[in-house]
């Protein structure tokens, strides 16, 4: 499958150029009358050409600096949700880590549908401002996944600095395996607070189960800390993966409900609720962030598709500050 905005975000490299030199050489004299002796210029030494940037196999890869602040290794708290491919349509919650390695300056990866390996972005994505366009390779360089992407804290869509999410196997064949998931630095026990109310606006991503479309939008999460309360609505948006159009199709709002949550915990849930459908979704999440200042969940919820006209279902993780 191909994702609409993601192709547009890589930009093309450079080349490599060399300089040449050249000599010069003395004046003969052309009459009788004895002339003054002339001292040869002397011939410059020629200026050594660059060594030349060696050719990498295809793609190009280089590490990557999602939290520019990171100086020790960190093992993050990860969300996320993976579906089969083909024809599946049960979601894989658990099986995913995400660590930084200080000693390599490494992200190492680890999703139900890949082994742990360092993701790296292609080279010629650094000029990009919104997302790492890469690849999760094993210690010898060879490739573990197919495309994956992490948002930058740059994005101009939200801008976090303990968070992020990240897609992956997306731009793969409907029957490869392909998620998404959300990590960072989670807020410790007793570090949430426990008195006022907040409210967090989230960037959302995800997929169709069956691979054909891709899921943007926002989510709002209003929580009383001190009443134990949340409240507060997931607001998808469809496009088209098939169809490649620019339009998005929104789905309708999902309203939270039979939220849970406890004042102070680092962690809540609850269900999507959406007028259309009998059946609702739910979502699990936790704050991140030294005092709650963002957060991340995962989720699924029932939809109809308005390509296929036919009721399916979709899923994904957002992450939001306050």
């Amino acid at each position: 499958m191909r994702v609409r905005h993601f192709s547009k975000r890589l930009l093309a490299g450079a080349g490599a150029f060399a300089l040449t030199a050249c000599g010069g050489g003395a004046e003969m004299a052309t009459n009788f009358i004895p002339s003054p002796p002339v001292t040869p210029t002397p011939t410059p030494t020629p200026t050594p050409s660059p060594t030349p940037t060696p050719s990498c196999s295809t793609p190009c890869l280089s590490k990557v600096d999602i939290f520019p602040a990171l100086a020790t290794s960190t093992d993050f708290a990860v969300v996320g949700a993976e579906a089969p491919g083909g024809n599946g349509t049960t979601l894989t919650t658990t099986g995913f880590a995400v660590r930084y390695d200080a000693v390599t300056k490494s992200y190492i990866m680890d999703f139900p549908a890949t082994a742990p390996g360092e993701f790296k972005q292609y080279s010629d994505n650094s000029p990009n401002s919104t997302w790492w366009g890469g690849l999760i390779v094993d210690s010898s360089g060879n490739p573990l996944s197919r495309d994956v992407s992490v948002v930058k804290p740059s994005n101009a869509a939200l801008q976090l600095t303990y968070t992020t999410l990240v897609g992956y196997n997306y731009l793969s064949v409907a029957s490869v395996p392909f998620g998404w998931a959300a990590f960072g630095t989670p807020t410790p026990v007793g570090a949430v607070p426990v008195t006022g109310s907040a409210t967090y606006s989230a960037l959302v991503r995800g997929s169709t189960v069956d691979a054909s479309g891709l899921i943007e939008g926002t989510a709002n999460l209003q929580f009383d800390f001190a009443a134990s309360k949340l409240s507060g609505h997931l607001d998808p948006v469809y496009f088209d993966l098939g169809g490649m159009g620019e339009a998005g199709v929104s789905l309708g709002r999902y309203d939270f409900v039979n939220t849970i949550y406890a004042s102070g915990s680092t962690t809540f849930s609850g269900q999507l609720s959406n007028s259309s459908f009998t059946q609702s979704g739910s979502f699990n999440g936790q704050f991140t962030g030294p005092i709650a200042q963002e957060l991340m969940a995962t989720w699924a919820a029932p939809f109809h598709d308005p390509v296929k006209n036919v009721e399916s279902s979709i899923f994904g993780v957002w992450v939001g500050s306050r």
